[in-house]
């Protein structure tokens, strides 16, 4: 490899550096060529004691802090791109062929459409997405309930049950979406009838099968894709909820055997999983089965959610929700810091925080007092960063594994306060109480 191929590849194995840089090794390099050619070696010499030029390169990008195979991982890149850019221009022949078998399939229905036919499809379409609009009410209506009695709950769980809640609302009511549709246009998409054809000449073995049923494999095709499309929307979610709801109610069993009065809570998720399980038997043995559907089920979930919800109105009446936490024995630690302000206004970025007038300090003088519970956090680090005429304090604390002697503490002092009915936000525990004081003429500098 002669003086001019090796700094070609080279300068391509070095294009994540800058240009300067770039610029400044390829001339060391050449000078060093230069200077061994002066001593009577060839070019070819001199570029092989250099060794590999992919593990030169290695080397010289390691010495940058640069990771080597980073081209590597930009050839990945570009083949996923190209990999994905191929499976959608396959995608798009696939669809574009079905989309021409359904119309073919349309051709050769055995319905005679007509226009006063496809006018009566749009009509039924409007009224149906006008009707589904107003069906979306009720569910409407239901999920603001619940939004708001988990709202009681303590965080995170209060999120969690809200996405729960959410979640399943959104599938039932697409579900019951799916099946209205296909009730209302099942009639307009039968590709098959049965004919009887008579033929006088024919022997006994044909005459047998007069009947004909005409069928097109596109129309199947279609079946069997609504089929796994209705799977996926309704029995897969279904499966995954009857599961959660099956965790959830081993969780409430264990706070019932511990004395927590959850005694309705129980009952009506009880009531909710059984009608769960049933509502998954419906639609499996509506897509794949044959099976009897009985409703003994869904009497029984209607039984234990409609006591459970009498026994829930006296606990919720009694049922108590605190900020802050109840008493207990673990450190606390306070700190102050001192800053002062040089622009024309700071920003605290913490999610919560309190300010207090303190006129004994000094204008552009600001503290910060930061108190918190050192069983759970070991140190306060503050970033402090000015932005054009702003500074930003950045509050973060650094949180510690819990030892098992205070994860006991927290799990007696909860159940403690949940047999008693209260429930206080327990995520305090690892949070910061921040006061930030200042004079009157700082403190407008808050923003």
């Amino acid at each position: 490899m002669n003086k001019k191929k090796f700094l070609k590849i080279l300068e391509e194995k070095l294009q994540i550096l800058s240009e300067e840089e770039r610029n400044d090794i390829l001339n060391e390099y050449k000078d060093t060529i230069e200077e061994k050619v002066k001593h009577g070696s060839s070019e070819e010499e001199a570029v092989a004691d250099f060794g590999s030029v992919e593990e030169l390169s290695r080397e010289i990008l390691k010495a940058y802090k640069i990771n080597p195979d980073y081209s590597k991982n930009k050839d990945k890149v570009k083949e996923i791109v190209e990999d994905g850019e191929n499976l959608i221009k396959k995608g798009a022949e696939k669809l574009s062929e079905w989309t021409q078998d359904v119309v073919d399939d349309f051709k050769n229905n055995d319905q005679n459409w007509t226009l006063e036919m496809v006018f009566e499809v749009i009509i039924k379409a409007i009224i149906l997405l006008i009707g589904l609009s107003l069906l979306r009410i009720p569910f409407y209506v239901i999920e603001s309930l619940g939004l708001n009695i988990f709202e009681m709950a303590f965080p995170p769980f209060d999120s969690v049950f809200k996405v729960i809640l959410r979640c399943f609302t959104g599938f039932i009511y697409l579900i019951v979406c799916i099946v209205i549709a296909m009730i209302v246009f099942k009639p307009y998409f039968i590709t098959s009838k049965k004919t009887t054809k008579k033929k006088e000449n024919k022997p006994k073995e044909e005459i047998k099968e007069e009947i004909v049923t005409k069928k097109t494999g596109t129309s199947n095709v279609i079946i069997e894709i609504l089929k796994v499309f209705i799977f996926l929307c309704t029995v897969f979610p279904l499966y995954f909820a009857d599961f959660g709801c099956h965790i959830a109610l081993i969780v409430l069993l264990f706070l019932l055997i511990k004395g927590v009065p959850v005694l309705g809570v129980f009952l009506i998720l009880l009531g909710v999983t059984i009608f769960l399980t049933f509502l998954t038997k419906v639609f499996y043995n509506l897509l794949y089965g044959n099976k009897k559907i009985y409703c003994y089920s869904l009497i029984i979930s209607a039984v234990f959610f409609v006591s459970g919800c009498f026994f829930s109105i006296g606990t919720l009446t009694e049922f108590e929700v605190y900020h802050g936490l109840p008493d207990n024995s673990f450190a606390q630690k306070e700190i102050v810091y001192d800053k002062t302000v040089t622009n024309d206004s700071f920003h605290i970025s913490y999610y919560d925080y309190e300010v207090q007038e303190d006129n004994s300090l000094e204008d552009n003088q600001i503290k910060l007092v930061i108190s918190y519970y050192s069983d759970f956090i070991s140190d306060v680090v503050i970033e402090e960063k000015d932005l054009e005429d702003s500074t930003f304090y950045r509050l973060n604390p650094k949180h510690k594994s819990v030892s098992k002697a205070n994860r006991k503490k927290v799990y007696n002092m909860v159940m403690r306060e949940l047999k008693n009915l209260r429930w206080y936000h327990y995520s305090e525990l690892g949070d910061l109480k921040i006061v930030v004081q200042a004079n009157a003429n700082t403190i407008h500098k808050l923003k």
